[in-house]
């Protein structure tokens, strides 16, 4: 399959999101659950709690997870593959305000792909941290969402996954091209 582009699957670049941040106690463990690409057998309750602003399908938080509504969830996995090796951790956020509680999923990914990365053209702090990745088309056209390891493990999405989100009119949802070769 050839795959046109591939995006990082981020938060809107703009300062007019009403979006809030959804809060949570710093716990450790949790950097080491989703930095290690196996299946959680462990995940944790996780309940927090939504402050200045409203709900949005991406949903900003303080402990640097990939946390989807239900309506992004979906988006995403209509355009995926199998080979993508997803997996969706519940959480909870609750907005004290309304009192309301919506049920959200951290997006984590079992695979970390190294072969997707063009050594020659992506810019590198060390041997395993990937500054800028630039993508090899080739092998990037065998998933429709994959995580560059490395640092962040930032989530990039092909095209039709970018369309289908856009379709379903997620909010709180950015996306910036990623180099490819």
């Amino acid at each position: 399959m050839d795959v046109s582009a591939f995006y990082y699957l981020s938060y809107p670049e703009t300062d007019e999101d009403e979006g809030g941040v959804a809060y949570g106690e710093d716990r450790r463990e949790l950097d080491a659950l989703l930095a290690d690409p196996a299946p959680v057998t462990n995940w944790p309750t996780l309940q927090l709690t939504l402050r200045d602003g409203v709900f949005q399908d991406l949903q900003a938080d303080n402990l640097g997870l990939k946390l989807c509504s239900e309506r992004l969830r979906a988006a995403v996995e209509s355009a995926s593959v199998p080979e993508d090796g997803l997996e969706w951790l519940p959480v909870s956020i609750t907005d004290p305000a309304s009192g309301e509680t919506r049920q959200y999923f951290a997006l984590h990914a079992l695979h970390h792909r190294w072969e997707v990365l063009d050594p020659e053209r992506s810019i590198m702090a060390a041997p395993d941290s990937v500054v800028k990745a630039v993508l090899r088309r080739e092998e990037a056209s065998k998933y429709r969402v994959l995580v560059v390891p490395g640092g962040s493990f930032r989530f990039c999405v092909a095209e039709e996954v970018r369309k289908a989100v856009k379709k379903a009119k997620c909010t709180g949802v950015g996306f910036s091209k990623v180099a490819m070769t």
